[in-house]
């Protein structure tokens, strides 16, 4: 897999139905499709999918297809497009995975992942207000995939961590968390980075800082 940072979204629980829920997905991503890092757009397995297609029913929907689960769990997942200004891109420089569920025990949950080449704090900091802009979150969190399986101290079973950065929907100001070099309002609550430059999870300092943080 190319994608190594993932930014894990808990959104404020929904009913929803998989048709309904493919169609808060869609705004989403035609939104984030505007800007530079996503110019290869959404598809899967090669297949693009046009901004004029019907996306919530129709030939697109039975593509990607739904798995509902005895639980009412719905979940869709697509990757970046093949090519971007006439350029072939390679596959998974970015993923989308959202799940929804019909029941009141179904989680609602959203994962971006990127490549090591699109990740920056930038990216996160605006993935982060349209996310926000588009559905109201309980947590956000950027994190390398092997530092939540080897680096986390947090039992992720029971917690949430950050990573290399995070959303927390509350205010928190500078002073509560020296080992953070952002700290910034957005939306209702704080937007949270270790540090602006690259993170890496093989470093014992970064490491260190970052558990600190957590």
């Amino acid at each position: 897999m190319a994608t190594k940072f993932e930014l894990a979204v808990d959104l404020r629980p929904r009913s929803l139905s998989f048709d309904d829920g493919w169609g808060q997905l869609t705004q989403l991503l035609r939104k984030l499709g505007s800007w530079s890092e996503f110019a290869a757009g959404w598809g899967l397995d090669g297949a693009e999918i046009a901004d004029d297609e019907p996306l919530v029913k129709g030939r697109v929907m039975d593509e990607i297809g739904a798995e509902g689960l005895e639980s009412g769990l719905y979940f869709a997942v697509l990757e970046n497009g093949r090519t971007a200004r006439g350029q072939a891109v390679p596959p998974e420089q970015y993923l989308a995975n959202y799940s929804v569920g019909d029941g009141p025990s179904a989680g609602h949950l959203l994962r971006l992942s990127f490549a090591e080449t699109l990740a920056s704090v930038d990216l996160f900091r605006r993935c982060t207000q349209a996310i926000l802009d588009w559905q109201p979150a309980q947590h956000m969190a950027i994190q390398h995939r092997g530092y939540l399986q080897w680096g986390s101290p947090i039992d992720l079973r029971r917690r949430r961590g950050f990573g290399w950065a995070g959303w927390v929907p509350f205010e928190m100001l500078d002073d509560q968390v020296p080992e953070a070099e952002i700290v910034e309002r957005v939306g209702p609550g704080t937007f949270l980075a270790l540090q602006t430059a690259p993170w890496n999870s093989e470093d014992p300092d970064t490491v260190e800082r970052t558990q600190a943080l957590e």
